[in-house]
Parts: structure tokens; C-alpha cells; sequence
């Protein structure tokens, strides 16, 4: 999702689309100022709504120009190995 930021998003999942035909780049123009709390909401809704009716398990928001682990998803998803558990997140340090 591609919302028109300096972080080089359009350019990234570029690369990577080409590369594996099930990731899509969807463009957002922004309307006025960039905003961080109901600007990412809004964006992230704008994106989920691009889904359509396409099934998923799981739904991730994070900022393309991100560095993390390579066991970063794999942590957080075994949270959900317990059902009580809806939602999990993590901060790389």
C-alpha cells in the first residue's frame, strides 16, 4: 500500500511484485498533509479494502523501508498457536 510517502514503498514492492506474482502494489493518493494516526489507519483500510473478498490467515501492517530478523514473523505468529490470542505485534530492538 503505497501511500505516496518518501520511504521508497512504490519502488520496493515494485521489485519484489515482479518477482512474486501474488504481491500487488495499490496506490493511495494522499489527501493533504501526512497525518500519523488516522493517516495510517486510513491507509491501512484503503489497502485492506483492495482485498476484495480474497481470503486470508493473516494480516500484516509494517512500513516498507523496515529491517528486521528473519525469525521476526515466525515469533509473533506463534502467538497465535494459543487461540485465545486475536492480535500480536512485536518492536525490533
Amino acid at each position: 500500500m503505497d501511500d505516496c510517502s518518501r520511504d521508497r514503498t512504490a519502488e520496493i514492492v515494485g521489485r519484489y511484485a515482479h518477482a512474486y506474482p501474488w504481491i500487488r502494489l495499490v496506490r493511495r493518493e494522499r489527501e493533504g498533509c501526512r497525518q500519523l494516526g488516522p493517516g495510517v489507519v486510513g491507509a491501512f483500510n484503503f489497502g485492506l479494502a483492495a482485498l476484495g473478498d480474497a481470503p486470508f490467515d493473516v494480516i500484516a501492517k509494517l512500513d516498507c523501508d523496515l529491517e528486521f530478523g528473519a525469525d521476526t514473523f515466525s515469533a509473533i505468529l506463534a502467538h497465535f498457536d494459543d487461540p485465545r490470542v486475536g492480535m500480536a505485534s512485536g518492536t525490533p530492538y
